[in-house]
This record gives C-alpha cells, sequence and structure tokens, in this order.
C-alpha cells in the first residue's frame, strides 16, 4: 500500500510536468494510468476509509456528466468497457469516501443529505446504466464468444464489478439496507451464477492442462477478479444461499487476486463473529 501511494505520487507529479511530456511519454504514461487506476482502486476496495489517489473523472464531468447521454454504441473491445468500468468505480470511491459522514448513521435520509449529492449519485447510477447497454451491444455484437474460453472470463469479471459496483452505491447515500437484505437477491444471485461460470471456466482449462500439478492450477494476478466480489456478498448479504455460495465458491477457486487470497477470505468470513451476527440480524 506504502509503495502504491508512493508510485501514484510519483506518476500524477510526472503527469502533470507538461514541459518535458513528448508523444511518447504520453502513450507510456496512459499504460501507466491503466494498471495504477486499477490498483488504485483495489487499494480503495481493501480499505474502506481510502479515498483513490487518482481523480479519472473531473469535478465538472460529476457535475454535468461523463457523456451528457450520448455515446450508446457498443464498446470497442473488452479492454474499452475496462477503462470506462474502471473510471465509473473510481468516481463511486471518490463519491462515497467524501461523503463518508452521510453513511452509516441511524435513520439517514434524503432530508439530511445535499441535493448536491443525491443529484450525483443519480447520474453516476444512470451512467452505470449506460455501461451497462453499451457493455450489452459488445458482447452481442462479438461473433462467437462462447469459442474463446478468456473471453468469456473477462465478461463475467466486468459483469460481476459492475453489479456488485450497482449494489455498493444503492445501498449508500442514504444508507439502503433493504439492497444487501433482501431474501432472495436476484442481482446477489446473478453475481454467483457468473463467478461460478468463471470457477468452471478454470476448472476446464485445468482438465486440458497436460502437467496435472497442483501448483499450476493457482490462479495469480494483480486485478481484482472475483475474490474480492465474492467476500463483499458473503460478508454482507442476508440471503444465505448467496452467502454460503459465495464462501463455498472461495473455497474452491484457488485464487490470489492482488491483496485478497480466496482461502484466507472465505475464512476470515467464517470466523468474524461480527459478520456472522450482522448477517443473521439482516436475516431477522
Amino acid at each position: 500500500m506504502r509503495h502504491l501511494d508512493s508510485g501514484l505520487r510519483v506518476f500524477s507529479s510526472r503527469k502533470n510536468n507538461r514541459r518535458i511530456a513528448n508523444r511518447r511519454d504520453d502513450f507510456i504514461l496512459a499504460d501507466m494510468l491503466d494498471v495504477l487506476a486499477r490498483l488504485d482502486l483495489q487499494a480503495s476496495f481493501f480499505d474502506g476509509g481510502r479515498i483513490p489517489l487518482l481523480a479519472l473523472v473531473s469535478s465538472e464531468e460529476r457535475a454535468m456528466a461523463i457523456r451528457g447521454g450520448e455515446e450508446e454504441h457498443a464498446f470497442s473491445g473488452l479492454d474499452d468497457a475496462h477503462l470506462d468500468s474502471t473510471r465509473l468505480q473510481n468516481w463511486m470511491f471518490h463519491l462515497l469516501s467524501e461523503n463518508v459522514e452521510f453513511s452509516a448513521k441511524p435513520g439517514a435520509c434524503n432530508a439530511i443529505l445535499p441535493p448536491a449529492i443525491l443529484e450525483e449519485k443519480k447520474q453516476l447510477l444512470k451512467e452505470l446504466g449506460v455501461w451497462e447497454r453499451r457493455f450489452e451491444r459488445l458482447v452481442s455484437d462479438t461473433s462467437k464468444p462462447s469459442a474463446a474460453s478468456a473471453f468469456l472470463c473477462g465478461v463475467q469479471t466486468l459483469l460481476i464489478h459492475h453489479h456488485t459496483s450497482q449494489m455498493l452505491l444503492l445501498s449508500r447515500l442514504p444508507d439502503d439496507e433493504a439492497v444487501f437484505i433482501a431474501v432472495p437477491n436476484p442481482t446477489a444471485r446473478d453475481v454467483i451464477r457468473l463467478a461460478r461460470a468463471t470457477v468452471d471456466l478454470d476448472k476446464s482449462h485445468d482438465q486440458n492442462n497436460q502437467s496435472g500439478s497442483e501448483s499450476s492450477r493457482r490462479f495469480f494476478s494483480a486485478e481484482t477478479g472475483i475474490v474480492a466480489p465474492l467476500a463483499f456478498l458473503a460478508a454482507n448479504c442476508a440471503d444465505e444461499a448467496v452467502s454460503t455460495q459465495a464462501v463455498d465458491l472461495l473455497l474452491q477457486c484457488r485464487r490470489r487476486e492482488g491483496l485478497y487470497d480466496a482461502r484466507n477470505m472465505a475464512a476470515a468470513v467464517v470466523q468474524n463473529t461480527d459478520v456472522l451476527r450482522l448477517r443473521q440480524q439482516k436475516r431477522d
């Protein structure tokens, strides 16, 4: 976390120093920005009180919308959709972190929230809806996506991030327990279905692996994939079918994604008495 924060500050300083920038530097900085922005989000998701150091959406865009209702065409590819998803998540974490004083308060309601915050949340939800429609067009326009498991994994992972981001935003500003207290919880169950499909693709890949060694079946990545969303749902959803299946998938998937190890996260959820008590209160 310290190395990341230092790197982000160095990057921001370098990027803002236009006197020494050139065309080649611009391309290098753009590639670095994509990676650092995703790591920045991962760190803020891991530490709920941390505001992302990068601001991918300007204050003007947050006030007036990124697209202004335009750009309803399909994304050019998964990378394009991933970049746009990262921007929206960055915006969301800034909005939530900057207004944390309005969350987790008994009786929180629209009346105590400044209208500007409610309007920004409404606008961000609208932008998430635009992202989903553009993503659906990408998937429908791509010929035979089932032929490439990597493509399917990318589609499923981006949808998992999208759904969990929507749930988190809907549950805050003002606090709304109904998002996670619902039983059954259709959105959370859809995330579980997508995560299970991703794990099944991993297993299929393992069966085709000729070495068959145990170590070859470990999945390591610096990116946020399915582990953090599964742990998030397992800890927050009152729907026992969701929480149980989320923990089961964490135990099965043998993944280490950035700061998250699947089995460690499963153990943390199961052994955390505060989480279990909160989940039981939601069910009651």
